[in-house]
């Protein structure tokens, strides 16, 4: 596999979320993208039956955050950064439990 730094380097130069410019690429992204942000809150809805979620967010709440920092533009910046597709996904993973979770709950874990 490339270096994930080299390969998203090219990548905003091909899409920019606020770009008026509507291409076949772009619309594709834009319907992508809107179908992540849907199963996120569907994620986000399956998360709330294990009662683990922190009570003080909602479910939308819940799906915005992890659909941001679920992102290949947040991925991109670390990338560009020199983070590894393994170092991402062991961020993501204590970032979520510690935003997401009840304390209670991540701190049985550990």
């Amino acid at each position: 596999m490339e270096d994930a730094s080299e390969y998203w380097k090219s990548w905003p130069r091909t899409y920019s979320p606020g770009s008026a410019a509507h291409t076949p690429r772009t619309t594709t992204w834009a319907r992508l993208d809107q179908r992540r942000a849907h199963n996120m809150l569907l994620f986000a809805h399956d998360l709330r039956t294990t009662g683990e979620l922190r009570a003080d967010l909602d479910d939308q709440t819940v799906a915005d955050m992890v659909w941001s920092t679920n992102s290949v533009e947040y991925f991109a910046l670390l990338a560009r950064r020199g983070w590894t597709p393994e170092r991402f996904a062991t961020h993501l993973e204590d970032l979520w439990t510690r935003s997401l979770l009840d304390p209670r709950a991540w701190r049985e874990v550990e």
